[in-house]
């Protein structure tokens, strides 16, 4: 019984037969046991359990009623479901099935006719044996003919009953029901089904046919997605700054920042190339000295604030003729300028407010069904597996969280989780439909072997989500050589933009259960324009994503100078810091670490109060103006205190110097009372 599905047809125990119907909807899941199941469900449980037989799933309690039974049938020929809902002569019954509660029709005619026959049979027997013991000898034949006749008419009711069961089977499986409602209900479910066997299939999809594999052998290849994505970049570039050219030439410049490049408007005259370090960030950033937390929210060049406020001056100019004419021109630009940066297609990327809304698009998008799994690190984004438990408290979809002991050799992760997902498979467990996990981890900073890993999960059959939220810009992602099924990421983080832009790939065969989280006007025709607009928003964040990509082309000279002055920026910090704690990268290696080195403070081992990192970056703060990220992580089981050092192409060697003289001041000693002597606040102490 727990297999019975909707649209499915069925077979109903009544008065001696059994009786075709059909499952119209599944109302929730139940499952014994769940915190709160019983005070929602309680009274249909009541109501349910006067109708029919029920087991639960654990087999240790049984309720027997003779009323109902249900059995699983296979019709042959059509496969459609029947066009009912419920007509007249039939009447709904739930139905408590494990783990499921369904709601069939069940024939009202031939069962009354056949209750009928029975009891008129039995009212014959009854007046036959009265009239024997009333009645003379000599009139007995007139009780024997008086029995006889009802049985006859018992007997002609009960192949009535026949007749009309067979008939009613028949329209059954011919599809037969007449019923005003039937059909718009019917529609509505075939409709439904329909469409989560579709996105049910494409979330499992993956690609393993000789089909697929040459498609995804062209899109994906890398030298090659490289050229079709410059082409559509320039395409669109070209096609917006012609066509728009009119339109936006009257924006009055307010200072003398202008947006770079031939985006939107030439900036008058060549822009000022300085070098890295302290003359970048006191040109083009707004920022104070000292600030060594970029990774977390970004730092947005004065170029690109600006760009960002003339986008928003241009859209009031004409809001109703901007968003008509220009956003989807624009909107395709600043896509294909990141699908290009980063060799993705742009027709499978879409614009993204942040990560959580890119991880929550495609959690809340997938047809979950009860018992479902959904694979992360241990290492991985708090959100995300926020957003897992979400999936388990609403869905019944169990999270399994690997655990990842860092540091780790790239072979010794890829051992460990096809170890993982062998035992699974061996054990005859179910695989998880979705793995998630970082590119590079957030409070970690660990840069893991992306393509690696979802060659791994895809030899399992299972999809795969990249959170790379910290790795655009910080790394040369090459997306097409990752081939996850959805990749996702940050621009504000690394790349220059104002805050709030991110993006979302898609490949096209899961393009079909991705869906954006709010329905707008194109909804149902498809992945591009379903998320071309959802609804009026401020869109000059994301325009700013153009400017940020003319930034550093134009300012600091492309991405290979702005990553590898980063790099070295690195290499120092950790030279510098090693030198002055005595302490080496949490990562071990630059090839794990990039541009964000964790070093552990000196003596700062075997401190696992989260409150000993917020008093230290308050220290930092409020004694010496620094902002850094400082995180506890566990060093070969030993939770210790570090800080998270952000390499900027407006950070230089006296930044980490003072840095590392700030945190010698407290002579190893970082606990929150001590922290706070430091700050010298009286008030504190006492």
């Amino acid at each position: 019984m727990a297999d019975l599905e909707i649209g499915e047809y069925a077979e109903g125990f009544w008065f001696g037969r059994w009786y075709p119907c059909k499952i119209l909807k599944i109302r929730d899941a139940y499952l014994p046991g769940v915190e709160g199941v019983q005070e929602q469900y309680g009274k249909e449980r009541e109501k349910v359990n006067q109708l029919m037989d029920v087991q639960w799933a654990d087999g240790t309690e049984t309720r027997k009623v003779p009323r109902l039974q249900l059995r699983k049938v296979t019709m042959r020929g059509s496969n459609e479901p029947v066009e009912t809902d419920s007509p007249k002569g039939h009447r709904e019954i739930l139905v408590e099935d494990v783990p499921t509660t369904a709601v069939v029709v069940l024939p009202m005619g031939p069962p009354t006719l056949r209750v009928v026959a029975l009891m008129f049979a039995w009212c014959s027997g009854i007046v036959y044996t009265a009239l024997m013991f009333v009645t003379p000898p000599d009139e007995s034949t007139v009780a024997f003919w008086i029995s006889c006749g009802s049985i006859l008419v018992s007997c002609v009711l009960f192949t009535l009953s026949e007749l009309a069961a067979r008939k009613l089977e028949k329209k059954l499986k011919k599809n037969a029901y007449e019923h005003p409602s039937s059909h718009r209900v019917n529609k509505l479910l075939l409709t439904k089904e329909r469409t989560r066997a579709k996105t049910r299939h494409a979330m499992q999809d993956i690609v393993n046919t000789v089909r697929e594999e040459a498609f995804n052998l062209i899109h994906n290849n890398p030298a090659l997605s490289k050229v079709e994505a410059c082409f559509k970049s320039s395409m669109h570039n070209n096609t917006a700054d012609i066509l728009l050219e009119g339109s936006e030439s009257n924006v009055e410049w307010l200072t003398r920042w202008k947006p770079i490049g031939g985006t939107m408007h030439d900036s008058y005259g060549e822009p000022l190339k300085v070098c890295f370090g302290v003359n970048m960030r006191k040109l083009y950033f707004h920022l104070k000295s000292g600030y060594l937390n970029g990774s977390s929210y970004g730092a947005t060049p004065k170029p690109v604030l600006e760009g960002q406020r003339q986008w928003a001056t241009l859209v009031q100019k004409n809001p109703a003729d901007w968003r008509f004419k220009a956003l989807p021109l624009r909107k395709n630009q600043a896509e294909a300028r990141i699908a290009e940066f980063i060799n993705a297609d742009p027709d499978d990327t879409a614009l993204m407010v942040n990560a959580n809304e890119a991880t929550a698009t495609i959690l809340k998008s997938l047809p979950w069904q009860v018992g479902d799994r959904f694979m992360i690190f241990s290492c991985d984004y708090d959100a995300t597996k926020l957003a897992g438990e979400f999936l388990e408290r609403h869905h019944g979809v169990e999270l399994y969280v690997m655990d990842v002991k860092l540091p780790i050799s790239d072979i010794e992760l890829c051992g460990q989780l096809h170890s993982v997902l062998k035992t699974m498979k061996d054990n005859h467990e179910p695989l998880p439909i979705l793995a998630n996990f970082c590119h590079v981890t957030s409070k970690t900073a660990y840069i893991f072997p992306a393509t690696k890993l979802t060659q791994i999960f895809h030899a399992f059959g299972i999809s795969v989500m990249i959170d790379g939220a910290q790795a655009t810009g910080h790394l040369n992602v090459n997306c097409s050589e990752i081939n996850a099924d959805w990749y996702y990421g940050t621009v504000h983080k690394w790349m220059y933009s104002c805050p709030g832009v991110a993006f979302l790939i898609t490949q096209p065969h899961k393009q079909r259960c991705t869906f954006p989280l709010t329905v707008s006007y194109f909804d149902g025709e498809g992945y591009n324009s379903e998320f071309a607009y959802q609804g009026l928003r401020d869109v000059s964040a994301w325009m700013s994503a153009i400017d940020g990509f003319d930034f550093v082309e134009t300012v600091c000279g492309g991405w290979d100078a702005v990553r590898g002055y980063c790099h070295e920026q690195a290499r120092r910090c950790v030279e510098i810091l090693g030198e002055l704690w005595g302490t080496k990268p949490f990562q071990q290696d630059q090839a794990h670490y990039g541009s964000l080195p964790i070093m552990p403070l000196p003596n700062g081992e075997n401190h696992a109060d989260q409150r000993d990192a917020v008093k230290t970056m308050g220290y930092l703060s409020v004694k010496h103006g620094i902002t850094a990220f400082a995180v506890i992580v566990n060093i070969s089981g030993t939770p210790t205190l570090c800080i998270r050092c952000t390499c900027q192409i407006y950070t230089q060697d006296s930044d980490w110097i003072s840095l590392g003289n700030a945190v010698l001041n407290l002579e190893g000693n970082y606990s929150s009372l001590n922290v706070i002597k430091e700050l010298s606040i009286p008030a504190l102490l006492t």
